[in-house]
């Protein structure tokens, strides 16, 4: 047990923001300092043992949250924090004064210290966008973190990117840990923010099909006529000129290893058959869609076969 009560027990600065994460949620972020003067008067445990802070309303604790032990057992100026979703937050009210009070726990300090804080107008940001009250908790974070910086004898929480104050390595690992999902609710505190993806859903459907296989209709030419013939012939064109360009394909391949004893520059030349006769309407495109997943997986073969040799 200590034998002395704090030199220094306060709640230094305070600040309520609201629709950070969703409409209507509230963050309390309370910043404090428990210390001594001497330091044979810390207690032998840690501040979240010794002390509290609690969210008052009327003499009735809405929420408590116990300092973090970061550094120097949680003692010095510390930050904590005091999260309510919009359905939590739906009880209560904007602008209260509410109290914020740091006291310590019975077994260590005898007689109980308190510290009562109440919160004014000026704590509440007077924004209601989500914009303005992540930037009013991001000012509030910077200047705690100066303090604390200060408290703590260090130079390791901040750093400056493009001419903004942004969260260190160290920053990041005690504010996202005092302020639980600092990340989302103020991302511009750190160096790589985490944004959900925006992007609309695409309606597929087969409109360029239709219109590779329709191109030739109605031109009144030879390849129409050509068409209609192999359909009524093999009940679709499309039957017989799929497997001609494939044939075709093979055709390259063999000819190629006659002449260069070698198949593969065959195959990268025949390619070209069904590429061209998709464009011109004489290919499905489905079947080239799958002949070219094979090609890159052939690719991605060939790649992985030289690294090994």
């Amino acid at each position: 047990m200590a034998d002395t009560e704090p030199d220094t027990l306060s709640i230094e600065s305070s600040a309520a923001s609201r629709n950070v994460a969703e409409s209507g949620d509230i963050l309390f972020t309370v910043l404090y300092n428990i210390d001594w003067d001497d330091a044979n008067d810390y207690p032998a445990a840690a501040a979240d043992e010794t002390f509290l802070i609690q969210l008052i309303d009327s003499g009735t604790q809405i929420a408590a949250v116990a300092p973090y032990p970061f550094y120097n057992s949680g003692y010095g100026n510390g930050v904590v924090s005091f999260y309510f979703s919009g359905t939590d937050a739906a009880a209560l009210t904007w602008g209260e004064p509410y109290t914020i009070r740091v006291t310590s726990q019975p077994g260590w300090i005898d007689p109980i210290v308190s510290y009562d804080y109440a919160l004014g107008s000026n704590d509440y940001c007077s924004d209601t966008d989500q914009d303005d009250n992540q930037e009013w908790l991001k000012d509030w974070i910077i200047d705690a973190a100066e303090t604390i910086e200060n408290s703590w004898g260090i130079s390791d929480t901040l750093t400056t990117v493009s001419v903004t104050d942004v969260l260190t390595e160290t920053g990041e690992a005690y504010f996202g840990r005092v302020i639980p999902g600092l990340r989302y609710l103020c991302p511009e505190l750190y160096i790589v923010n985490v944004d959900a993806p925006d992007w609309e859903d695409e309606d597929w459907d087969d409109t360029q099909k239709g219109i590779f296989e329709d191109q030739w209709s109605g031109t009144d030419t030879w390849i129409e006529d050509s068409l209609s013939g192999i359909g009524e012939l093999f009940g679709s064109p499309f039957i017989f000129l799929n497997v001609a360009c494939l044939l075709g394909v093979l055709v390259v391949i063999i000819v190629s290893y006659s002449l260069y004893r070698e198949g593969r520059p065959g195959l990268l030349l025949g390619m070209l058959i069904p590429v061209v006769a998709t464009d011109q309407g004489f290919f499905e495109v489905a079947a080239l869609s799958f002949i070219a997943f094979m090609f890159l997986m052939f690719i991605v073969y060939k790649i992985f076969d030289l690294q090994r040799a």
